[in-house]
């Protein structure tokens, strides 16, 4: 791509940020979530230096990205940490066009309109969390990979994804697990510019590597003040107050403030129990966490737990960021999980009462079926990527990136945690156009053709 184009596709997809930022703060819509404030407040202690011990259980990029911005600004504006996102978003949307390119060049503008017009990015720009510049450094991570496939430099190139995915790690910890991924679909992805099975190992570690000497001084760090080489202390919390309800109500994790309220009542009393030298240590505070969501969720079947897994993947891959559009615009807005009744047929006839009553709801709708049927798009592109022997490791790359996060995700089925996804579905949407496309103009040149032919054999006889 060219300096110009680039600069276009830049301005284009932050004038669309901008704009639903825009509308938001017009209608006093909200720019926060209640993980929000967290990070607001590691970020004012990082100013003052109120914080004496390192904080384990969020990562440090995006405080510091938000401290940043507060000196910057010289105090919290959330309108303009939005606006900086928003910035940020579009450099996800320029990485995409590109690994795009990387695949197959007339993928590019295509790829980059898309992108400009995504929902769940810019839904997610307009709001203070982590996504936003995590998702960033994941689809350059994405586009250095791919290239590294298709350019002469796939040393380079891999050294860059290691570097990008680290920084990565490093805002959200859900990448912790990544390489077991990652490794396999890179020796897969890199066979392609070389044959040597030693020489294809070597290459797929580099980002491995990279990765490990981004997360080296937080466990050194961990292991120093408490005595174990932990990299986050979320998985506790995590497991009791989020996977357990969903795995326990899949459908629409309907019970969860409730087991949350009970959970929160049982941890407080197993916390009283620790030891003095234990109670401020927050390895043993996420480990009783830990256990008791562990307790719990063994408590279930196995049929449940499978049950539970489908279908919170499934709801993550299948929802629309519209629910998000409707809690920050504060509209009063019924969906599935919040509306009342005795069993799943009664909720569903009061859901689709609320959507022929016209209102947001309706639109709501409309965005989820417009995103089934994207998805059926996708799914046509990825098959046609397969069937393309040489485009053929890009595309299972991409595949196996999003398998990964749809099954570390697990049951909790939310638009937000698709955001990772979301490179990999833009470009096959793409390539799904791309072969619609193609089909059409073979029967239009086909029909064209038909019908020449038809008046030929007319005059002849004539």
């Amino acid at each position: 791509m060219k300096p110009r184009q680039i600069i276009l596709l830049l301005a284009g997809a932050a004038a669309v940020r901008l704009a639903y930022q825009a509308i938001v703060f017009f209608l006093d819509g909200s720019f926060t979530m209640p993980d929000s404030g967290v990070y607001m407040h590691i970020a004012r202690s990082l100013l003052v230096n109120e914080e004496q011990m390192p904080v384990i259980e969020r990562m440090p990029i995006y405080p510091y990205f938000l401290a940043s911005l507060m000196w910057l600004g010289g105090g919290v504006h959330s309108l303009a940490i939005t606006a900086v996102q928003a910035i940020i978003d579009s450099l996800t949307v320029l990485g995409t066009a590109l690994a795009a390119r990387a695949i197959d060049r007339r993928l590019t503008w295509p790829t980059a309109i898309l992108g400009c017009l995504w929902p769940t990015f810019v839904v997610y720009a307009a709001i203070v969390l982590t996504d936003t510049l995590f998702v960033m450094f994941f689809a350059w991570g994405l586009c250095a990979s791919l290239w590294a496939a298709r350019s002469e430099r796939t040393l380079l190139c891999l050294v860059a994804a290691g570097i990008l995915f680290g920084l990565a790690l490093m805002t959200r910890p859900v990448l912790q697990f990544f390489p077991i991924f990652l490794l396999p679909a890179l020796c897969y992805l890199v066979t392609r510019s070389t044959r040597s099975f030693w020489r294809t190992f070597l290459l797929a570690c580099v980002p491995i590597l990279i990765m490990g000497l981004f997360a080296t001084p937080r466990l050194i760090t961990t292991y120093t003040l408490y005595g174990a080489p932990v990299f986050s202390t979320q998985s506790g919390a995590h497991l009791m107050n989020f996977v357990y309800p969903c795995l326990k109500d899949p459908i629409d994790c309907s019970n969860m403030q409730a087991i949350q309220r009970q959970n929160r009542a049982i941890a407080s009393k197993k916390l009283a129990e620790l030891p003095p030298e234990e109670a401020g240590n927050p390895l043993a505070q996420d480990r009783i966490l830990r256990e008791i969501g562990m307790e719990q969720i063994t408590s279930l079947s196995f049929r449940q737990i499978t049950f539970g897994l489908v279908v919170g993947a499934s709801r993550g891959f299948l929802l629309t960021s519209f629910r998000e559009i409707g809690q920050q615009l504060q509209l009063n807005t019924p969906f599935f999980s919040t509306i009342p009744g005795g069993n799943f047929l009664e909720r569903l006839k009061k859901l689709f009462q609320s959507i022929t009553n016209g209102g947001f709801i309706a639109v709501w709708f409309g965005a989820q079926l417009t995103l089934l049927l994207s998805r059926l798009v996708q799914f046509r592109g990825f098959l046609q990527g397969l069937r393309n022997s040489e485009i053929r490791p890009m595309v299972v790359f991409l595949f196996v990136t999003a398998i990964y996060f749809l099954i570390v995700n697990g049951p909790i089925g939310y638009a937000k945690y698709r955001l990772p996804l979301e490179p990999a579905l833009i470009i096959f949407l793409a390539m799904g156009i791309d072969g619609l496309w193609k089909i059409w103009n073979r029967r239009k040149g086909y029909a064209v053709e038909k019908t020449a032919r038809d008046f030929n054999v007319a005059s002849s006889s004539t």
